[in-house]
């Protein structure tokens, strides 16, 4: 959407500033729905790094069971 001054609304019929609301209301909650996702997978990185359990299941499952030989730390 366009950024529009004063004067260029003045002269635009209500049609168009109509239009550019529902854009603007469509953007708005595009916006939210992103951010509804981001916060969603935060959660999730947050709960894996307290209680780690998907990564030691995966190399469990890959038949890797001494942690120390997979994870270095320096």
């Amino acid at each position: 959407m366009k950024a529009l001054n004063a004067f260029s609304l003045a002269s635009r019929g209500n049609e168009y500033i109509h239009q550019d609301l529902a854009e603007s209301e469509q953007v708005l909650e595009n916006e939210r729905e992103q951010r509804e996702h981001a916060e969603m997978v935060l959660g999730d990185v947050l709960r894996e790094c307290k209680q780690p359990t998907i990564t030691p299941a995966l190399l469990t499952a890959l038949g890797q069971t001494d942690f120390s030989q997979t994870l270095h730390y320096d």
